[in-house]
């Protein structure tokens, strides 16, 4: 019985660990070279109403910022003539967590529900050959938003988001 409390509570601190986590994901054109994407500048973008970040300009300056000293750090830089461009939307979405403690089910048992309500946040960050004008790698970063926490983690999803661009160069290289 102990044994599979132990169980049972790891997984909950598990669970509990990933739904805080940043969830990062990346997709790219298999057939493109992204080695050749050494110089960028972003793109110009007519945020509409579904932008989160058309009613916030500050934290769309920061996500900006954040790129330039990410990819800056990663030997890339600035460019009028630039090999790609690169532009960046934010998601809000309002999400309730449901959660049961105690034992057994709410109607027969010792079981609490509780219920929490937060904010989640997404940016998509695209990557755009400057010739062809086409997309070539994309990123998405998820995380709750948190106010008093929200610069420390926006620097921190960048991060995480050009490090997996560089992940997904050494990955098309290793294949060659």
């Amino acid at each position: 019985m102990q044994r599979l409390a132990l169980i049972a509570g790891s997984v909950l601190l598990l669970a509990s660990l990933a739904a805080v986590a940043q969830d990062v994901q990346t997709e790219y054109d298999r057939g493109y070279q992204l080695t050749q994407l050494r110089t960028f500048r972003f793109a110009t973008q007519d945020r509409d109403a579904k932008d989160a970040l058309a009613a916030d300009p500050i934290v769309a300056k920061r996500i900006a910022d954040a790129l330039i000293k990410e990819l800056t750090s990663a030997g890339m830089q600035t460019s009028e003539e630039p090999q790609f461009w690169i532009a960046y939307y934010g998601a809000v979405k309002e999400r309730m967590d449901i959660r049961s403690t105690g034992w057994g089910r709410p109607y027969w048992g010792m079981s609490n529900i509780e219920t929490t309500h937060y904010s989640e946040g997404t940016l998509v960050v695209d990557f755009i050959d400057a010739k062809t004008k086409q997309p070539v790698w994309r990123g998405t970063v998820t995380d709750t938003l948190e106010p008093n926490r929200k610069h420390d983690k926006l620097e921190k999803a960048v991060a995480k988001l050009i490090r997996k661009f560089q992940a997904d160069v050494q990955k098309q290289q290793a294949k060659k």
